[in-house]
């Protein structure tokens, strides 16, 4: 019988050995085996029963700005919904799709998709490599696991925009606000909350909020944790992040019951019906049921950005993560952070 130091020895050796010889260009080839892997896979993308009423809106020749502030048409029954910038790039991706197959490559595939993860990569490889300090291979094996998991693989095709848009903006937003999520004591004057990163933190949180509600509701989260956090440690960075999140807040707010609504009339000639927003069953929001889907959800990403692990897998994988948390805050004794999730 063989021992785990034999079995395993030569595996190890084996990754290190791999380590040394990876590059920064084994990055790009990653990414390019990932577009036409997942390009040959989906065979030209499939058609969603709603492309057939917005295709032939965005390529009719009407107006840009006529069909993006458009609800009757952009929404299903006219669920009016303030996410018009997604229109803007689904209208791209729409162009996009028929330049191709005027020229003889008819397929239905979101160039926005491809173009939102591969950005997400870089970001993240930037992130991996300079910020955390990880090696080359490691980074590399952890954007593997992103760009072939379900979402970056198998949704590229065209419908709509939202959602990677979102993904965008809070990566970005994510790696502009982590300097000052560190809890040392000094983080303050090691990193100075400067006006400009302020400005760039506000417009990639209006960007995320016009993409989509689920933008919106992630920047009020944000407002509301940055202010928890500054009650418990006291920190200026955070009040500042509370204010600049509660600032979009109320601009998106603004957009949707008064701008939007008028640039609507202005161009289309009516209002947008506000029946879709006013009537959501608000009273059921904390219920069980939500919870418990929000719980699989959350579950659900896990183990298919990890190869498709069962729910109970990715269960213990959750509730180890979270045991490592807790061990790492008692090593560093950070008593005032470990309050904040009690």
């Amino acid at each position: 019988m063989f021992s785990d130091e034999k079995i395993m020895s030569p595996l190890i050796n084996f990754s290190n050995k791999l380590a040394q010889k990876v590059r920064p260009y084994h990055f790009y080839f990653l990414m390019v085996i990932y577009v036409l892997a997942s390009f040959v896979f989906q065979n030209g993308g499939i058609i969603h029963p709603e492309i057939s009423t917005r295709m032939p809106v965005y390529l009719s020749g009407r107006p840009l700005l006529e069909t993006i502030f458009d609800p009757n048409v952009m929404e299903i029954q006219g669920k009016y919904r303030p996410r018009q910038l997604s229109y803007f790039f689904d209208f791209l991706d729409a162009k996009f799709i028929e330049w191709c197959i005027v020229n003889g490559w008819p397929h239905f595939l979101s160039l926005t998709h491809y173009i939102g993860c591969l950005l997400i990569a870089m970001l993240l490889w930037q992130f991996l490599t300079k910020k955390l300090k990880l090696e080359m291979f490691a980074s590399l094996c952890i954007l593997a696991l992103f760009v072939f998991s379900p979402g970056p693989f198998l949704a590229a095709s065209f419908f709509r925009s939202a959602k990677i848009g979102v993904a965008l903006m809070l990566c970005i937003l994510f790696i502009l606000i982590w300097p000052h999520m560190r809890i040392d004591n000094d983080v303050e004057n090691q990193f100075p909350f400067k006006p400009a990163k302020k400005i760039i933190i506000f417009l990639c949180a209006v960007v995320a909020s016009l993409f989509d509600e689920q933008g919106f509701f992630v920047v009020c989260l944000a407002a509301f944790f940055s202010w928890l956090h500054y009650e418990n440690m006291k920190s200026k960075h955070f009040l500042s992040l509370a204010m600049v999140f509660a600032m979009v807040t109320i601009s998106i707010l603004i957009y949707n019951y008064y701008l939007s609504p008028l640039i609507t009339y202005g161009l289309n000639g009516y209002y947008p019906d506000f029946h879709y927003q006013f009537s959501l069953p608000w009273e059921r929001l904390f219920s069980l049921f939500f919870l418990q889907q929000a719980i699989l959800f959350l579950i659900d990403n896990l183990r298919f950005f990890l190869g498709n692990f069962t729910q109970l897998q990715a269960a213990f994988v959750l509730l180890a993560m979270g045991w490592l948390i807790d061990l790492q805050l008692k090593k560093i004794g950070n008593n005032s952070l470990k309050r904040m999730f009690q």
